[in-house]
């Protein structure tokens, strides 16, 4: 079923601004996946997609974190919501060292960097959502498939506030936020390891070997 602009805008407000007096926090963590011994070969779809299903069927993950794939074929894993942030990165550390196990034993390895530098990954899902997003995305140039397939993110899920009108209310933080976005783009617009300025193609992998090699 379509949604037209009037229809889309409500349902995400009214998914979006869940207006209830809670204080909940939930993390996403996204991760590239690579070889170890070659961080520029591809990886195959199957491989990331049983690592998640595996995970998955057999409730591996003793914080109770959901692990799904994004279009580039990077692993995410997505918290349940916590009272304080230290819960939530307790059960987030146990549900990542669950991860760090399964990859190695598939032969692979989580690299947590913002960008992939030189793989050029085909994207590997093809939801309606995805399909969707990538025609949107190619109206402005190459960025918006760069982000969905070779980046990964951290990103900290909060309750949107209340319905008052101080500081705990969602129309001041979603103000706030906004007023942040500029901040927080110029805080990390410029990626200095890339194809063109990391020079020889080992130089990725000698970088960041005891990363890839860290448990």
């Amino acid at each position: 079923m379509s949604l037209g602009e009037d229809e889309a805008e409500a349902h995400v407000y009214e998914a979006g601004f869940n207006r209830k007096p809670s204080a909940q926090v939930g993390v996403e963590m996204e991760w590239l996946i690579v070889d170890p011994r070659d961080a520029r070969q591809h990886i195959p779809a199957d491989c990331t997609s049983q690592i998640c299903e595996s995970l998955q069927a057999s409730n591996a993950l003793p914080g109770g974190s959901k692990v799904t794939r994004e279009p580039g074929g990077e692993i995410e894993l997505s918290s349940q919501p916590f009272r304080t942030l230290a819960e939530c990165v307790e059960a987030l550390a146990a549900d990542l060292d669950r991860l760090r196990e399964a990859t190695s034993d598939a032969g692979v390895a989580l690299l947590g960097r913002g960008l992939d530098p030189y793989r050029e990954p085909p994207r590997l899902l093809d939801q309606p959502r995805y399909r969707a997003m990538e025609a949107f995305f190619d109206r402005g140039g190459p960025w918006g498939r760069i982000m969905m397939r070779r980046s990964a993110s951290l990103q900290f899920n909060l309750d949107c506030g209340d319905d008052t009108h101080g500081t705990s209310g969602y129309k001041f933080r979603w103000e706030l936020a906004h007023r942040l976005g500029p901040v927080l783009v110029a805080a990390f617009a410029k990626y200095r390891l890339t194809a063109t300025r990391a020079g020889h193609p080992q130089a990725f992998h000698l970088l960041h070997r005891r990363r890839l090699a860290a448990p």
